[in-house]
């Protein structure tokens, strides 16, 4: 089993994730994984894919399960330093003797799991790591010190220690490159697909008369009530266009769920503004398709799913503009507006439904997202992969 590429005698491509990441807790980061491993199935003209089966059956012949990360359970805390330093030594320790691992990294935020160690013991670990955003160095005033610091401390191994990067967008590479300095040439931008979604038959009959009132327009939010994403501020400028349409919550809303349920009672505005929480994919993407608009008014996004899933189920997206949906969708192909431009943002929601440009706008965002599937994310990443093996 292996290949042999350059100096080095490969054995496989291990990834971090294998199974299921559940949405609720880990955003939009959780489809990801899944459908990118969804996305090599689909590509059988490579070589490489190959070694990401043997990675597998490495992982398999180890008794090595990946569905659950361990930084989903300790996110909340900083690792011990024993365990930093140990990572840390597995990837640069180099036994000639050994042949090697690539492991892709998914998610920089956190530390690689505590399983490589075992992986370790038989193998030499080369390191390849997702660049997913860097929320901490645009928008600390969220984040906080604590959080800042610990990103800093584990990107000094899963960007530090690293050969090759992939991320999502064209701007963190040059994000990437300014804040941490790594060089561009390093780093492959493979953006993210839209086509996890269910059939678009499967959406459409799909119904959700027991979710919302549809007697009236609505527009959905679905996000986690991360501070930059802006949930209070869309709350409380929503006042007044109840008796017109409603407003719809999804996601995650975990412990800020009952901040936003005050700021609502505040502002009565319990018969306007909906919280449905997390919900399933199918009841999601059946909200999004009869959703007269999705309305985002996040100020930072390392990709933006929900403006490209919106795109191709052709629902307007009206948004304040970062450099994510200027990227994705630009002026042609959504309702942008200034950041921290709530007013404005609202205002143009009845006008979204009687304006004459509105299906134009439809068409450009769904003409501007047709190339992003996951079959060519996977593409995109065999080129990193490609360019580690040398």
């Amino acid at each position: 089993m292996g290949e042999t590429q350059g100096t080095l005698r490969i054995a496989g491509i291990i990834h971090e994730h294998h199974g299921y990441l559940s949405p609720e807790i880990w955003g939009g980061f959780a489809i990801y994984p899944n459908s990118l491993r969804k996305g090599f199935s689909k590509v059988l003209d490579s070589p490489v894919t190959n070694l990401i089966h043997a990675g597998d059956r490495i992982l398999k012949e180890l008794q090595i399960s990946t569905q659950v990360s361990n930084y989903s359970k300790v996110k909340s805390r900083v690792l011990p330093d024993i365990f930093y330093s140990q990572i840390r030594s597995a990837f640069l320790k180099y036994d000639p003797k050994k042949k090697t691992i690539i492991y892709h990294h998914m998610n920089s935020f956190g530390l690689p799991p505590a399983w490589l160690l075992k992986v370790n013991q038989y193998y030499n670990l080369k390191l390849v790591t997702s660049i997913v955003d860097f929320q901490e160095h645009v928008l600390p005033e969220f984040l906080g010190v604590k959080i800042y610091e610990q990103r800093q401390r584990n990107y000094e191994i899963t960007l530090g220690l690293a050969s090759q990067f992939v991320t999502a967008s064209p701007f963190l590479v040059e994000s990437a490159n300014t804040f941490l300095g790594i060089d561009k040439k390093l780093i492959t931008v493979a953006p993210l697909g839209w086509d996890h979604m269910p059939e678009l038959s499967a959406i459409q009959s799909r119904a959700i008369d027991t979710l919302v009132d549809i007697s009236k327009p609505f527009f959905l939010f679905p996000s986690k009530a991360w501070a930059h994403k802006g949930h209070i501020e869309l709350i409380s400028s929503f006042e007044g266009l109840g008796k017109e349409m409603n407003l719809v919550l999804v996601g995650g809303l975990d412990a800020q769920k009952k901040s936003l349920e005050r700021a609502i009672q505040i502002t009565g505005q319990e018969e306007s503004i909906s919280i449905l929480g997390y919900q399933n994919e199918s009841d999601l993407y059946a909200l999004m398709y009869r959703a007269h608009g999705l309305v985002f008014p996040s100020i930072y996004e390392g990709f933006g799913l929900p403006y490209i899933e919106a795109a191709r189920l052709r629902t307007p997206v009206i948004a304040f503009e970062n450099e994510s949906v200027n990227h994705l969708l630009g002026k042609s192909g959504a309702y942008l507006h200034p950041q921290g431009e709530f007013g404005q943002l609202i205002e143009s929601l009845p006008f979204s439904l009687h304006d004459s440009r509105r299906e134009a706008i439809i068409n450009e965002a769904f003409k501007r997202t047709e190339e992003l599937t996951w079959e060519n994310t996977a593409r995109k990443t065999l080129e990193m992969y490609l360019a580690a093996l040398q």
